[in-house]
C-alpha cells in the first residue's frame, strides 16, 4: 500500500471514530453529546461510518481530480516563511488562529494522539508551545513590542484599566503577544510577496472585559509598519457568541476579510 493511501485510510479512520464518540468539539472544548448515555455506538456504527468517509474520500478523487501536485510546507508560519526556498506568491489567502483564547491542541488532542502526531503529554505541550500565541494555556516567551498602533491602545487601554473583567490574569499578555505575532507574519509575508500581490487574511473581532476589540481594524493599521497597503476591510459576517459573564454585553462579533496590497 502507498504512504499516501495509508494517510488517506488513516484519515478515515480519525474522522469515523470521532463520528462514534460521546464527545464533540464546543467552542474551546470537548463537551458530551446531548444525550450521550442514549447513543448506541459500537463496532457497527463505527465501520458504517468508515464506509461512508471512505466512499465521500473516494467520490472527491474522482470528481475533482487534482492535475497538478501541490507542494505543502508543515511548520510555523512565524519562522518557516524565512526559508530561502519558498518562492515568492502573487497571492495569498489565510486565516490565523482568532485572538479567542482557543487552544487548538487542546480541541484535538483526541484526533492528535488517534493519529500519533503526538506520543504523550510533553509532545502535546511542545506542539502548543509551537502554535499562534492566541491562548493562555502554555508558559511562551512574553512579548517584547508594544506598538501595533492607535486601536490597539485603545484597546489595551480598556483591557488594563477593567483587569477584574477578564477571565484570567494573563489575557492582556496574550493579547499584546498575538499581535507581535501577527506582525512578524505579515513582515514575512511582505518579504515573499511579488509586486503588486495581494494578502487576503480572515479574521474575526474578540471580546473582553465587556468591550469588542477591533482585531480587524488594528491588524488593518499595523499593516503599514510591515511594508503593506490596505486595500479594503469587508465584512463577511456577525458571529453569534455565547453569552459570558465577562463580556455580557456583547451579543455578536465581526468576522472580516482584510485585504492588503503590497507596498513599493
Amino acid at each position: 500500500m502507498s504512504p499516501d493511501l495509508k494517510q488517506i485510510i488513516q484519515l478515515a479512520l480519525i474522522v469515523s471514530a470521532m463520528q462514534n464518540c460521546n464527545a464533540t468539539r464546543d467552542g474551546k472544548c470537548l463537551r458530551y453529546r446531548d444525550s450521550w448515555q442514549n447513543n448506541k455506538y459500537n463496532k457497527e456504527t463505527f465501520l458504517s461510518s468508515l464506509q461512508t468517509n471512505l466512499s465521500l474520500m473516494i467520490e472527491d478523487v474522482e470528481q475533482c481530480p487534482i492535475s497538478e501536485k501541490p507542494a505543502i510546507l508543515t511548520g510555523d508560519a512565524r519562522t518557516i516563511l524565512s526559508n530561502p526556498n519558498i518562492e515568492k506568491f502573487k497571492l495569498c489567502i489565510t486565516s490565523p488562529p482568532y485572538l479567542n483564547t482557543f487552544d487548538y491542541t487542546d480541541i484535538y488532542r483526541p484526533e492528535l494522539f488517534l493519529g500519533q502526531f503526538v506520543k504523550d503529554r510533553e509532545d502535546l505541550y511542545n506542539l502548543r508551545l509551537r502554535t499562534i500565541r492566541s491562548h493562555i494555556q502554555a508558559k511562551w516567551n512574553s512579548p517584547f513590542v508594544f506598538d501595533f498602533g492607535e486601536l490597539y491602545k485603545i484597546s489595551m487601554k480598556h483591557i488594563l484599566q477593567h483587569k477584574n473583567k477578564l477571565m484570567h490574569n494573563r489575557i492582556p499578555l496574550m493579547i499584546q503577544a498575538y499581535f507581535e505575532d501577527m506582525l512578524n507574519i505579515l513582515k514575512q509575508l511582505r518579504n515573499k510577496a511579488e509586486k503588486n500581490a495581494q494578502l487576503w487574511m480572515v479574521v474575526s473581532n474578540s471580546a473582553y472585559a465587556d468591550k469588542e476589540i477591533p482585531v480587524d481594524l488594528i491588524i488593518a493599521e499595523m499593516a503599514n509598519l510591515a511594508n503593506w497597503k490596505l486595500k479594503e476591510v469587508g465584512v463577511l459576517r456577525n458571529i453569534k457568541r455565547r453569552k459570558t459573564k465577562h463580556s455580557p454585553n456583547i451579543n455578536t462579533l465581526r468576522e472580516s476579510v482584510i485585504i492588503l496590497k503590497a507596498g513599493k
